[in-house]
C-alpha cells in the first residue's frame, strides 16, 4: 500500500515480505508512480528469493527524460519558472544524438568533455554548456536517491562568466544612465532589494506596500525566501512611478503574464555597447552579478550575519558567511580608520 506520513508531500510504501516489514519513503509526490516503485520493489524481492537477481537496465538520457520531467512538474509545480527551465535544458540535452543514448550510470568525465567540445563547436558559451550539465546531474542524483544507480558526479566546466563580479557604484551609474527603460527598471529593483532576478520577474502588486515601504517575497529559489524587505527611497520612486494596469509589476505577453530573462536580455547587450561606442566602456557583467553586489555592499557595513542571512533570502548562513568573509577586508580597514581618528 502507498500512504503520506503526517504532512509529508511524499508518498511511502509498506508491505510485509516473508514476515518482515518493507516500510520505504519514495521522494515522490506523485502517487501512480510511487505505486509502480511499489510493485517494482516487490518484484525485485521475489525475483531475489528464487536466485533470479537480474538488475533492471539503467534508462538512457533520452529514455529517462520524460520520467524525470515528470517528476519536476509534480515536485515543483509551484515555481513554472524552475519547471520551464529544466524542460528547456532536457530538450537541449537531447539533441545531442551521442549523450542522450548513454545509460546514465555510464557518464564518464570523457563524455562530458565531448559534450562541451560538440557545443563549443556549435557556438555555445560555458555558461549555457553548465546549466545542460547541471541538469544533467540532477537527474543521475534523482535515480542515486531512487537507489537504481549509484551515485555519479557530473562536473560543470570551468571558465564560466561569474555571476560572483561585484559592481562598482561608477559602473553602476554608467549603466543605469545607458540602459533602456525595462532594463533600468529591473536593475534598480535588483540591486536596491537584493532579490533574485526571478523574484523580480514574478514581483506582484500585492507584494509591495507604498505605506510600510516593503516588499513581501513570497517564494524563490529555497525555503529560506520567504521574507519581507525595506524598499529603498529610489526604489519606493520607481515602483510609485509605474503603471498598476496588471498583477505583476512588470508584465510581459508571456506564458507567465510576468518579464523573464529574455524580455531585457538585449537592452542589457546594448547598453554595454552604447558606453563602448561613447568611449567610456565598462567591464561586462551579468543581471545576477548586481544581485551579489547588492548582498556584498551590504555585508560590507559589518552587518550581522543572521540579518544578511534574512535579506538575501539564504537557506543556509554557510552561503552568507562567503559575504561576510569577502567584506571583511572592507570591515577592517573601516575599523583602522575609526581608530586612528580616536588614537
Amino acid at each position: 500500500m502507498v500512504f503520506k506520513k503526517g504532512n509529508s508531500k511524499y508518498w511511502r510504501y509498506r508491505f510485509e515480505f516473508n514476515g518482515a516489514e518493507v516500510n520505504k519513503s519514495t521522494k515522490q509526490t506523485n502517487k501512480q508512480v510511487a505505486i509502480q516503485m511499489e510493485s517494482a520493489h516487490r518484484t525485485r524481492l521475489a525475483k531475489a528469493e528464487v536466485g533470479i537477481v537480474a538488475k533492471p537496465p539503467v534508462p538512457m538520457v533520452a529514455d529517462f527524460s520524460e520520467r524525470f520531467l515528470t517528476h519536476v512538474r509534480d515536485e515543483m509545480a509551484d515555481r513554472p519558472a524552475t519547471v520551464y527551465f529544466y524542460e528547456q535544458r532536457t530538450a537541449a540535452l537531447l539533441k545531442d544524438k551521442v549523450l542522450n543514448q548513454l545509460p546514465l550510470d555510464s557518464i564518464t568525465s570523457e563524455h562530458i568533455s565531448g559534450y562541451a567540445g560538440r557545443m563549443r563547436k556549435q557556438g555555445f558559451k560555458v555558461a549555457t554548456i553548465n546549466r545542460n550539465l547541471a541538469t544533467l546531474r540532477k537527474m543521475t542524483k534523482l535515480l542515486a536517491e531512487w537507489d537504481e544507480i549509484p551515485c555519479r558526479k557530473v562536473r560543470l566546466l570551468d571558465g564560466e562568466m561569474g555571476r560572483d563580479r561585484v559592481v562598482t557604484i561608477e559602473e553602476e551609474a554608467a549603466y543605469l544612465a545607458t540602459a533602456e527603460q525595462l532594463a533600468r527598471q529591473v536593475s534598480i529593483t535588483i540591486i536596491d532589494s537584493g532579490c533574485r532576478p526571478n523574484e523580480v520577474h514574478r514581483l506582484s502588486w500585492p507584494q509591495y506596500d507604498n505605506r510600510a515601504r516593503t516588499l513581501a517575497i513570497w517564494r524563490g529559489k529555497g525555503s529560506g525566501s520567504r521574507r519581507t524587505i525595506d524598499v529603498t527611497p529610489r526604489l519606493a520612486e520607481l515602483l510609485d512611478s509605474l503603471p498598476r494596469t496588471s498583477f505583476y509589476v512588470f508584465p510581459a505577453p508571456t506564458k507567465t503574464g510576468h518579464i523573464n530573462a529574455d524580455s531585457y536580455k538585449l537592452q542589457h547587450k546594448k547598453a554595454f555597447r552604447a558606453l563602448k561606442e561613447a568611449g567610456t566602456p565598462i567591464p561586462y557583467f551579468v543581471t545576477y552579478s548586481l544581485r551579489h553586489t547588492a548582498i556584498t555592499r551590504l555585508a560590507e557595513t559589518g552587518i550581522d550575519a543572521p540579518a544578511l542571512q534574512y535579506w538575501a533570502g539564504h537557506k543556509s548562513l554557510q552561503t552568507t558567511m562567503r559575504y561576510v568573509h569577502m567584506a571583511a577586508d572592507a570591515i577592517r580597514k573601516r575599523i583602522r580608520e575609526a581608530r586612528q581618528k580616536v588614537c
